[in-house]
This record gives C-alpha cells, sequence and structure tokens, in this order.
C-alpha cells in the first residue's frame, strides 16, 4: 500500500513537472501557436531555430488537395537547397531554383554539379527572356562590369526610346569615378557606331589619322594587315606602308609612287614592240546580265608580254590584270612614237630645203653649177683654198666660184674643218667658170676650209665661217 502511494506521487510530480517545463516552451492560444514564446503572433511563431530534417521530409507550402504546392528540400547529402514546385492534380515536382553549397545559384531544372555563378537554364522567347532589366524613369537600363584589381567598368546600358531610330544600347567604358566613352552603339534601327553616335549603318569615329584606328583586315595567316583609314582622302595601307588613296576632292585613285617607297630602280627598255602584241578582245563575263559585253584583255594572253601586270590568286585560283598600269606603258610607247616622229620630221625639213635649193639652181639656167651637202660624216686629211666664197660668214647656203682649165683631167673641191679633217669631197665635170652652192645646215656654226685641186695639185684654199 505504501509502494503504490510512493509510486502515485512520484508520477504526479513528475507530470506537474513536465506540464510546467512545456507551459514554459509552448504557448497555445485560440488559432495560434507560440515556441518559446508566450505572445505568439500567426499561426505558428517560434522565437528560435527551427531544423526540418531533410533526410526524412520537407517544407510545403501551398494548397491542400493535391493543390499548387512549392516543396524546399536539399541534395547532395543537404549540401543545396532545392525550390521545387508543381501544379495542381500534378504529383511530380520540377526543380526551379537551386543553391549550391559553394554559393552558385541555378535558375531553372539544373541537376548535378555547379556551371556557374548564376545559370539560368530554360527555353526563352522575345516575350519571355532569360532575363529581363526594367529602368523605372526614362533612362538607360544598365548592368555593370568590374573587378578589384584596376579601377576601371564595363557597362551595358539600353535604353528604349519613343520609335527605333531613338533607341539606344551602349558598350559603355569608363574610369571609375571618371569619365567614358561609348565604345559601340547600337541605335534601334540597326545603325552601329564605333566610338559615337552612329547616323548609317556603320560609322567609325577613329578620332584621329593614325593607321589602325579605321578598318583593319587580318587573314591570320603571315601576311601583313591592309588598314583602311579617313585622312581627307581614303588611305590604304598594307603593313603600315601607303599603298593607295582615293581624293576626296575628285574622287582619283591614286597609287603611292613615293622613291621612299622603292628600291631597285631602273631604266626599262622600249615598249612599242611589246604593245604591238597585245590582243584587245570583246567578251562577256559568264554571270553578266549585260549583253553589250566588255572590251579588254585576256590575262593568259597578257602574261608571256607583260608579266607585271598580271595577278593570279592562288586562294581563287584565277588571274586577274593590272589595267591601270598599261597607262604607264602607253606613255612610254608614245614618248617611243614621239621620238621617231621627230627624226622623220627632221628627215623630211632636211629633204624639203635641199629641194629648194636644187629648184633655185634649176631656175636660173647655170648649167655649170653644182651642189654639194655636208653632213659631216666623211672623212680625208686636209688641203689649202682657192677662191673666196659669198656669202661670208653664212648660215647655210653659200657659193664658191673658180675656174677649171679645158684640158684639166681631174678637178676636186674638197672641205675641211679647221684642224684639216675633210668632211666632204666633190668630183667636178665643169670646165671654164664654175660655181658650186655649198648647203652646209648639217655643220655646227664655226669656221671651215675648203681647197680646189686639180690633176692632183693644190690650186687654193680659203676660208668660210658659218653662223
Amino acid at each position: 500500500m505504501k509502494t503504490s502511494v510512493r509510486f502515485w506521487m512520484a508520477s504526479l510530480c513528475c507530470t506537474l513537472l513536465f506540464q510546467a517545463g512545456l507551459t514554459a516552451q509552448i504557448s497555445m492560444k485560440p488559432n495560434q501557436l507560440g515556441i518559446r514564446t508566450t505572445t505568439p503572433e500567426f499561426d505558428l511563431h517560434v522565437a528560435g531555430d527551427a531544423f526540418i530534417q531533410s533526410n526524412l521530409g520537407a517544407l510545403h507550402i501551398g494548397y491542400p488537395n493535391n493543390g499548387n504546392l512549392w516543396r524546399i528540400s536539399t541534395a547532395n547529402s543537404g549540401q543545396d537547397l532545392l525550390i521545387r514546385q508543381k501544379d495542381a492534380g500534378l504529383f511530380a515536382f520540377t526543380t526551379r531554383h537551386r543553391f549550391f553549397g559553394n554559393g552558385d545559384v541555378a535558375i531553372g531544372d539544373v541537376s548535378g554539379s555547379s556551371n556557374a555563378k548564376l545559370e539560368v537554364r530554360d527555353n526563352s522567347t522575345i516575350a519571355n527572356p532569360h532575363i529581363l532589366v526594367t529602368e523605372q524613369a526614362n533612362d538607360y537600363a544598365r548592368i555593370s562590369f568590374e573587378n578589384t584589381a584596376f579601377d576601371r567598368r564595363w557597362t551595358l546600358a539600353g535604353y528604349v526610346g519613343s520609335s527605333a531610330s531613338n533607341s539606344l544600347f551602349n558598350l559603355w567604358h569608363q574610369e571609375i569615378g571618371g569619365s567614358g566613352i561609348d565604345a559601340i552603339s547600337v541605335r534601334g534601327n540597326g545603325q552601329l557606331g564605333i566610338y559615337g553616335y552612329p547616323t548609317a549603318r556603320l560609322e567609325i569615329f577613329q578620332r584621329s589619322q593614325a593607321v589602325g584606328t579605321g578598318l583593319r583586315f587580318d587573314d591570320g595567316t603571315a601576311n601583313q594587315d591592309w588598314d583602311i583609314t579617313h585622312g581627307f582622302g581614303l588611305r590604304f595601307h598594307y603593313g603600315g606602308n601607303l599603298r593607295a588613296t582615293i581624293s576626296a576632292t575628285n574622287g582619283a585613285y591614286i597609287q603611292g609612287s613615293d622613291r621612299r617607297l622603292k628600291e631597285n630602280i631602273r631604266s626599262v627598255p622600249n615598249f612599242l614592240d611589246k604593245v604591238m602584241q597585245l590582243q584587245v578582245r570583246r567578251y562577256q563575263y559568264k554571270e553578266s546580265i549585260d549583253e553589250s559585253g566588255s572590251i579588254g584583255f585576256i590575262a593568259q594572253e597578257v602574261n608571256p608580254i607583260f608579266p607585271e601586270f598580271v595577278h593570279y590568286s592562288e586562294t581563287d585560283d584565277l588571274y586577274g590584270i593590272n589595267y591601270a598600269g598599261f597607262s604607264v606603258v602607253a606613255i612610254k610607247a608614245i614618248q617611243e612614237l614621239k621620238g621617231e616622229l621627230d627624226e622623220r620630221t627632221k628627215q623630211v625639213s632636211d629633204l624639203e630645203q635641199r629641194l629648194a635649193r636644187l629648184e633655185q639652181m634649176v631656175a636660173t639656167g647655170n648649167g655649170n653649177q653644182n651642189y654639194l651637202s655636208l653632213d659631216g660624216e666623211t672623212d680625208a686629211e686636209a688641203t689649202a683654198t682657192l677662191l673666196q666664197n659669198t656669202p661670208n660668214p653664212f648660215t647655210t647656203v653659200t657659193s664658191i666660184d673658180y675656174r677649171i682649165p679645158k684640158n684639166a683631167r681631174a678637178a676636186e673641191l674638197r672641205i675641211t674643218d679647221i684642224t684639216g679633217k675633210i668632211l666632204r669631197s666633190q668630183d667636178i665635170d665643169q670646165r671654164g667658170d664654175v660655181q658650186t652652192i655649198l648647203d652646209a645646215a648639217a655643220l655646227s656654226p664655226g669656221t671651215y676650209i675648203y681647197s680646189l685641186w686639180v690633176d692632183g695639185e693644190l690650186i687654193g684654199s680659203k676660208k668660210m665661217v658659218v653662223q
């Protein structure tokens, strides 16, 4: 009896102690439950930490009776936090967000390990993009990029205007706390600007005329780069060296030809004969719709004659012709023709002068006159003079009078320079008083000596002066 009373008393004390402790930890009010608080403010109020053992269960938020639900649980032994969702009437949950233990975040149904600090995996559309940044005011919406090593920042800035032409997307670069610049600007109408606001489909703001501030073409081989730069005229550089300019004044194509760009400079042979070998053709390009055709050369026909003007493209396996180079050849050929024409003109002029003098001799009716022309091409030994010529001095024509005995077997008139070099000798067939008309057009101005020889003896010598 005593034992039973003692047991009942002990049980009562334990029950009272448990109830007192439970009352201190849990407070129950109508429609509210407080844990470690006596004044719960919500249906469930926990004043401290709450722990859900996720390998046994999860936290569900949503509507009952298999309605729309969100489920918060873990994966990878509790390392990753999963936020999953299902629609009403379904039983399978789909992962919507995943927070990895290393701090990476994935939006979408991403499983396994992380791929980036923030990954968005889903099918997007124009109406439902992966990321949408909305500016609340009439200003640019911006996303910036920077690091802790340098005080610089890249910013993507998009402005949605009232029309496509005044909507703008900029790639902005700036010193943090300093000024910046729009490295690339794209308008909603498709116009693209580099270093400025574009007003054309593509506009480059060079900000200087230095090579490399305009367009550059690099084919990724050992070939050097081509640069196209605006410098009032449009300049073309290869490997930094000027190759050509298109004039802003008249649109002329100007090829680089400065002596400082060249080496192995030398004269060229005559081109006229080679020019005459060129075959000018009429043809049509296979892809051309112009039935009138073209006039020009065939590269394979020109190559044996002027290989300097034929270019072969290994990439295209096609030949081309430098037509502009033929303008230099044409000039050289014209120079050659001019030289030949000048020589022909001089010969014709000499012949006309000689003919005029012969006609004058015939008109005088003097049968004892003869005609001697000096061309400076004969050689003989010098001797003395006979009778004085008239006029003297003279320019081109003078008369020499002398007498030959009728019984003379031979007579000769010789013309020499002042050193005695014979320039011309003339056999005289006439006898008696004879007059020789001397044409000295081929002689340079100076003093000359003429002499008369009869039967091998010197009759006389005299000086004459050509002015």
